[in-house]
């Protein structure tokens, strides 16, 4: 007797988008929002925010839910400052006689 199991191929794992679930089971799609969370902090925890093009790799290499915004919580991990586009002119200068 010949068994070849394919559900462990990533080819034969089906994705469903998040709108579909939220629709058809909307209690799975709260409880796999809570374990994202939790590998969220998880995965916070295990390379901290130091390096934050790291974190922003491993969040999207690791997290189950792809393609959709990080929780609230953790919104403020990834946001990178602003570079100041003000340029200062000596032509305009206050200080010029």
């Amino acid at each position: 007797m010949a068994y070849t199991n394919h559900t462990v191929l990533p080819e034969a794992l089906e994705k469903w988008s998040l709108e579909l679930m939220q629709k058809l089971l909307p209690r799975h799609v709260d409880i796999i929002e809570m374990i994202d969370e939790e590998l969220i902090r998880t995965i916070v925890s295990e390379y901290g925010t130091a390096d934050s093009k790291l974190l922003e790799k491993k969040l999207k290499q690791m997290r189950i839910l792809e393609n959709v915004e990080l929780p609230a919580a953790f919104s403020d991990l990834l946001v990178k400052p602003k570079k100041s586009t003000v340029a200062v002119s000596s032509e305009w200068s206050c200080c010029d006689s």
